[in-house]
């Protein structure tokens, strides 16, 4: 976030640049939000359900990849050597001017006792969104 308030800071910056976060941090949405810039893109791997989740080495769940043993378990009991399997990652693509038209769409309809403004409605969002946490 120093580097994109840094380079909005030079007198040559161009208002088109596109920016591209990676991170799961859900505030990164928020942090993507409050720099107002035109262009920002989050890259996140996939939120998996504990059901989901599985050893990356045996590919077995009820351990993590760093407890396995590389071990499988036939049905018999009997314990043999697992096969390394390929591992897909997921990955989640927000374009955070996507949130921005949906927020616009919200609000800009609204009767407000004051003059609609896009920009001043986002980081009232952000700042609720921080606050109830």
């Amino acid at each position: 976030m120093d580097f994109i308030r840094q380079q909005r800071a030079l007198a040559n910056y161009n208002p088109n640049t596109k920016h591209c976060l990676y991170g799961a941090d859900a505030d990164l949405i928020m942090l993507g939000l409050a720099t107002h810039e035109a262009h920002f893109y989050i890259f996140r791997e996939t939120i998996m359900t504990a059901n989901e989740k599985r050893c990356t080495i045996c590919y077995q769940t009820g351990h993590f990849f760093y407890e396995c043993k590389g071990e499988e378990k036939e049905k018999d009991g009997e314990v043999k050597k697992a096969d390394v399997k390929e591992i897909l990652v997921k990955f989640q693509y927000v374009r955070l001017s996507i949130m921005r038209e949906y927020l616009d769409l919200e609000f800009k309809y609204m009767n407000l006792p004051f003059m609609y403004n896009l920009e001043r409605i986002i980081d009232d969002f952000v700042f609720m969104c921080f606050f109830v946490g």
